[in-house]
């Protein structure tokens, strides 16, 4: 029964040994001599939490004489120095392998000691970092039918989006473009459509955001030589994280619309829309809905749905398809209500 125990033993040895690698603890040694052990989770300010059972204990930096961990830590200063920490001694070893002595109020971030760049501060610009905070893609279609039929067909889109906990800034443009030709005849434009936007949403407190947008679309066969407007209000954020962003948001703003065989208009417009953006393991799904009707007029609108999947395959190569359905209760003459785009193209994300 002796040979049982000591196997026991030393099974129960084991699975210790591999617990305590797994979830390393930290001592913390006060100036009153007491002792915090538990794992250190972060440092707050000037506060450090440590996790111990189901709680975490808060212990501030200036009560803090010394510490042991069971593993190297990663650690920033205050000064911005970041290095692996070594509490044998209370130094750092810096990324030039110069060794620098701390005491524990220096310490202004922890993490794992084999990335401890992770700990860098990073300097946040509008346009920087850029693999960080901005998301770009691009996409490209062509085709071109010869023989019994003679088509044509361009079609492609550029985005750039900037996305913070505070605020967004959105850039896009579009064109779709294709050509036939008749039996003996010459190439003659089918559809040519073309649209530019810019939008930015700053949030004033919680889940409250101003924004600012401006569209601009082109659209032969809608007799639209152009079409600007200019908008902005108040929104809600419903939902933001890491994989979902849904916002609703209304307003009001000016529109002008330019025809090519009708006289100009313009007219102050109400808006009313919402925004619906999903990550799915490689997939993005993005859609937008706009309702603007004139002010003057509510039965005289517009809606706008643009909805688009971009999947991504390879190193940022993929496939984006999109569908843009627009609505006009009150077009030009002889034009008909209802159009609807269907496109898929190539696509590329910058750093995916």
């Amino acid at each position: 029964m002796s040979w049982i125990r000591g196997c026991i033993a030393v099974v129960f040895a084991l699975v210790l040994t591999s617990v305590g690698s797994v979830a390393a603890q930290q001592t913390l040694i006060l100036t009153n001599g007491d002792r915090v052990t538990g794992q250190l989770d972060k440092i707050d300010g000037t506060i450090w939490v440590v996790k111990y059972l189901d709680g975490e204990i808060k212990v501030p930096a200036a009560r803090i004489q010394t510490f042991s961990t069971s593993v190297p830590l990663g650690v920033r200063l205050s000064n911005g120095t970041i290095g692996v920490l070594d509490t044998s001694r209370m130094e750092v070893r810096v990324e030039n392998g110069s060794a620098v002595a701390v005491a524990p109020a220096d310490i202004a971030a922890v993490g794992p000691a084999n990335n401890p760049a992770a700990l860098r501060v990073i300097r946040i610009g509008l346009y920087s970092p850029i693999r960080k905070f901005w998301w770009v893609v691009a996409g490209l279609g062509v085709s071109d039918l010869t023989g019994n039929s003679r088509a044509r067909t361009t079609a492609g889109n550029i985005e750039f989006e900037r996305r913070t906990k505070k605020d967004r800034l959105n850039l896009q443009a579009a064109m779709h473009r294709e050509s036939s030709q008749s039996p003996g005849g010459a190439f003659a434009q089918t559809v040519g459509k073309y649209f530019a936007a810019a939008r930015t949403d700053i949030t004033l407190s919680g889940a409250l955001f101003a924004f600012g947008e401006t569209r601009n679309e082109r659209d032969r066969f809608q007799d639209l030589r152009l079409r600007s407007i200019y908008d902005g209000g108040l929104g809600l954020q419903i939902v933001s994280n890491k994989n979902t962003d849904l916002r609703f948001s209304g307003g009001g703003g000016y529109q002008k619309e330019k025809y090519y065989t009708a006289l100009s208009t313009h007219s102050a417009i109400i808006v009313a829309g919402g925004i619906w953006k999903q990550r799915v393991g490689p997939m993005r799904f993005a859609w937008q809905v706009d309702w603007n009707p004139h002010a003057d007029m509510i039965s005289n609108y517009h809606l706008r749905s643009d909805a688009s999947l971009t999947a991504t395959t390879f190193k940022g190569l993929g496939l984006r398809v999109a569908m843009l359905d627009e609505y006009n209760s009150m077009p030009v003459l002889g034009l008909k209500k209802h159009d609807r785009l269907l496109a898929a193209v190539l696509s590329y994300a910058v750093g995916k």
